[in-house]
């Protein structure tokens, strides 16, 4: 049983950005079952969680632990009941990606009096529980990441802890792996206790037996009783016909299937049936998504998958609780030289290294790595915002002529990418362009007269289309509605704020930029910060044409709906594909000039510059853009823009299957004739940091 009592923790004491997470947190928690702790990002729940844990200090008050109590300094006794009666399991698994699972596993078992054969029973048997055993020989970076997880919760309860301590352990994770770890956290919850982070209610109110909810670091409730119903898939990729009214209709060229959502407006739709293409016309200002078989939001027939309370009990099966090994004693054997054998073989057979020198560099490698394992808790703690600085999504390439590229040729180097970028479309996989940009956002503010506006840039981060943005990871705001209106997530502020400056000094929090405008050095783009996301990811959200107008290539633009919607302008009439219309107001001399032309977009995009648009659209509804352009030339502006330049970025659904992609087939198939280079920066900086 653990009783914490009057628990106080501040951030920064003493320091202008003191902040005071925990004010006298008091409870009780029982030997066994499911305690779920809730609340919304910045709360307080997990610093709670590691202080109850014993990774991280508190300021005053104290924790008993089985009648043993623990104060602030008693950080002997806190290691103590860490080794002997805690495991954990954290949202981004802290797996070593170049050992085995077993191995993983294993290292789990420094603190304990367990012999070698006893210790590979437990990895054994932990990893069966986890169903995992098959995968035991398989190195922890080819796993995926709720295979991955499920190695984690097996290095947790490899020594049979009294207590697991679960930091969002489905952050990461699928729908499906995240009711499979649930799942089997409930079953251990039966021999022992779990405490689980979450900011799901919907997993906390369906397995948890006990719910706390904390609320700027105080508790706002503790339940053990409410109404417990089905847990319903929230799976966002997923639309299930059985959710809505199903109607078809048929008539000429056209099968029309309509499924309408309970209480939704009714939509005007205006189709055009051609054999090359469809044309979808809507003035409705919904998103209107498309999706095919690869292509997200999947049409899935039948109703959203349910799981029942009566269903999940029956599946459930008791297991014995495995016995608890002493802690180890001061000078017993640590790794057993069975365990490192076998790592060696493993890895040298993953890596084929055959040459007895190369085997021996590893067997020294190994030693000296082994002797500088003091505490594998303390390397849990790792916190990826202090050495990751791009979206894990995002890769790099840069582009040159190949070595078989005839110079002789007639074809430049934008038409051999714009055919790599056709292969690589016919692949079929989930990526989207994202142009090149030399500028940083940043931010502006009188804050002192005397000094007179100073400015802050933002840092190193991605720029990402809203549509890979999921809206429940907003901690505040909304999402963007316009092209100048983006989310920025919390790691790029926090990573800019960290910084001493007298801008970054006054802005309290990430949410003191809710509302507030950036700009961007030689662009006339000013988007206003509408969200702040906690997606794990160091990024910047914003639409399309907001995408478009900051890259080197692109220019400044309005879709044309989107202009109407905001002004009311009905004078204005419908934009056709290659036509564009100017704000007088944001538009130079260089515009105006080609009234009635056609003028081409920096000499790679032509269009036919119909009209100029007179009125006061910048203090009226904030419009900075000088172009209007049709709604549906903004895809292959953007993808013309990327094509003309050396290098551009690429958010990928799946980036080692794009990196493989480009890597074995696409270069081959164009037979030399182009150099692609694929940085990969993420993978970089994580590789370097282990």
């Amino acid at each position: 049983m653990i009783a914490v009592n009057d628990l106080k923790k501040t951030y920064g004491a003493g320091t202008k950005a003191a902040e005071e997470v925990l004010h006298g947190v008091s409870f009780e928690l029982p030997e066994t079952g499911f305690v779920c702790i809730l609340g919304r990002s910045g709360s307080g729940k997990t610093s709670l969680l590691n202080a109850i844990g014993g990774l991280d200090v508190f300021d005053s008050g104290s924790i008993e632990i089985d009648g043993t109590r623990v104060s602030r300094g008693n950080s002997g006794e806190m290691e103590r009941q860490r080794n002997r009666n805690f495991g954990y399991v954290f949202q981004n698994y802290y797996m070593l990606p170049e050992h085995s699972v077993a191995y993983n596993v294993f290292l789990g078992l420094h603190s304990v009096d367990l012999n070698e054969r006893e210790k590979l029973k437990r990895v054994e048997d932990a990893l069966r529980k986890v169903n995992m055993l098959r995968f035991r020989k398989r190195l922890g970076g080819e796993l995926s990441g709720g295979q991955q997880q499920r190695v984690a919760i097996a290095r947790a309860i490899a020594k049979s802890p009294k207590v697991i301590f679960a930091d969002e352990p489905t952050g990461n994770l699928d729908e499906e792996s995240t009711l499979n770890i649930c799942a089997l956290l409930k079953k251990l919850s039966k021999t022992s206790l779990v405490v689980m982070v979450t900011h799901e209610e919907r997993l906390a109110n369906f397995f948890a037996d006990r719910i706390i909810r904390i609320e700027r670091g105080d508790i706002a409730s503790d339940s053990s009783d409410w109404e417990r119903g089905a847990l319903i898939s929230a799976d966002k990729n997923a639309v299930y016909t059985g959710d809505y009214r199903d109607e078809s209709f048929t008539g000429g060229a056209v099968k029309l299937r309509v499924l309408s959502a309970e209480g939704a407006e009714s939509a005007e739709i205006t189709l055009v049936v051609e054999d090359g293409r469809l044309i979808v016309k809507t003035d409705d200002k919904r998103l209107l998504t498309y999706s095919n078989s690869t292509v997200p939001p999947y049409i899935k027939e039948g109703g959203r998958p349910r799981l029942d309370r009566s269903q999940f009990e029956t599946e459930y099966q008791d297991e014995a609780e495995t016995e608890r090994p002493p802690l180890k004693r001061s000078g017993s054997a640590g790794l057993g030289l069975r365990m490192l054998l076998s790592e060696l073989r493993t890895s040298a057979s993953k890596k084929r290294l055959r040459n007895f020198a190369n085997v021996l560099f590893i067997v020294l490698l190994s030693l000296m790595l082994l002797l500088s394992i003091s505490d594998i808790n303390a390397a849990a703690q790792v916190d990826p915002e202090k050495f990751i600085t791009v979206d894990s999504h995002v890769i790099e390439l840069y582009f040159d002529f190949g070595e078989n590229y005839n110079s002789m040729s007639s074809q430049s180097l934008p038409d051999y990418i714009s055919r790599f970028m056709k292969l690589l479309d016919e692949t079929g996989l989930d990526f989207e362009l994202i142009p090149d940009t030399t500028m940083r956002f940043t931010y502006s503010d009188g804050i002192l007269p005397q000094y007179g506006y100073l400015s802050m840039s933002l840092g190193k981060y991605n720029l990402v289309s809203t549509d890979r943005l999921d809206p429940s990871t907003l901690v505040c705001g909304r999402m963007p509605e316009r092209y100048d209106e983006i989310v920025v997530d919390r790691w790029v502020i926090e990573k800019c704020t960290e910084k001493d400056g007298i801008v970054q000094n006054f802005i309290p929090a990430s949410e003191y930029l809710l509302g507030k405008r950036l700009y961007m050095e030689r662009k006339n783009y000013y988007p206003t910060i509408v969200g702040i996301s906690d997606s794990g990811q160091p990024s910047i959200y914003l639409s399309k044409p907001g995408i478009f107008s900051v890259g080197i290539h692109g220019t400044e633009s309005i879709p044309y709906s989107e202009f109407v919607s905001i002004t009311g302008r009905t004078d204005l009439k419908p934009l056709a594909p290659g036509e564009c219309a100017l704000v007088k107001e944001n538009a130079s001399k260089h515009y105006t000039d080609r009234l009635g032309t056609e003028y081409s977009i920096n000499n790679i995009m032509p269009v036919y510059v119909r009209e100029v648009v007179d009125g006061a659209f910048y203090d009226d509804y904030g419009i900075t853009a000088p172009l209007i352009l049709a709604d549906e030339d903004f895809e292959p502006f953007l993808r013309r823009a990327v094509e003309t330049v050396t290098h551009c970025d690429l958010w990928c659904a799946d980036r080692e299957a794009v990196k493989k992609a480009i890597n074995e087939e696409l270069i081959e198939k164009l037979g030399g004739v182009l150099s692609v280079e694929v940085r990969d920066t993420y993978e970089k900086e994580y590789a370097a940091f282990m």
